[in-house]
């Protein structure tokens, strides 16, 4: 995979992360499994890891969540 797609993934992944807290329910709570994360934008368990280490995901088992901090910089919020 090539820097381009890769980023372009990373984008991905928050924007389904952030649809999911935005209609979050208290079953699911914004989390999306790792599965269903892979089934939307393929193999991404190196930007998953890259994300959680920026801060921009938090990690629940195998669920997966956009934190306040990536929702910010998603919004145009901060400088990040």
């Amino acid at each position: 995979m090539e820097t381009k797609e890769i980023t372009k993934q990373r984008q991905e992944i928050l924007t389904l992360l952030y649809a999911a807290r935005l209609n979050e329910t208290e079953i699911k709570k914004g989390f999306i499994s790792a599965n269903d994360l892979k089934q939307a934008a393929g193999e991404c368990l190196f930007n998953l890891g890259v994300l959680q280490e920026l801060g921009y995901i938090k990690k629940d088992g195998y669920r997966y969540r956009i934190t306040a901090q990536s929702i910010d910089h998603l919004e145009g919020h901060s400088a990040a």
